[in-house]
């Protein structure tokens, strides 16, 4: 499992894959992760909820902030 982006020119599409995927990658303990969500935080800032699985396969939540940039790249800290 990885995380990815789809852009458009026009909210309707068509859309396409993002020439910067995968925004999100396992690495570390991290074996997955997947199924995100952004969401808008107490702070202002946007942030992205996801699933991790570790090497020992549990599940937990992660949350990380995720900027997206005026030239249509986004970066998160995860």
């Amino acid at each position: 499992y990885e995380v990815g982006l789809l852009v458009a020119d026009n909210i309707r599409g068509p859309w396409r894959k993002s020439a910067a995927n995968p925004i999100l990658t396992p690495r570390g303990e991290v074996r997955a992760l997947g199924h995100n969500s952004v969401f808008p935080g107490p702070d202002g800032r946007d942030w992205l909820a996801f699933h991790v699985h570790d090497r020992d396969d549990i599940e937990r939540l992660s949350i990380d902030p995720i900027e997206f940039h005026p030239d249509g790249t986004v970066s998160t800290n995860a």
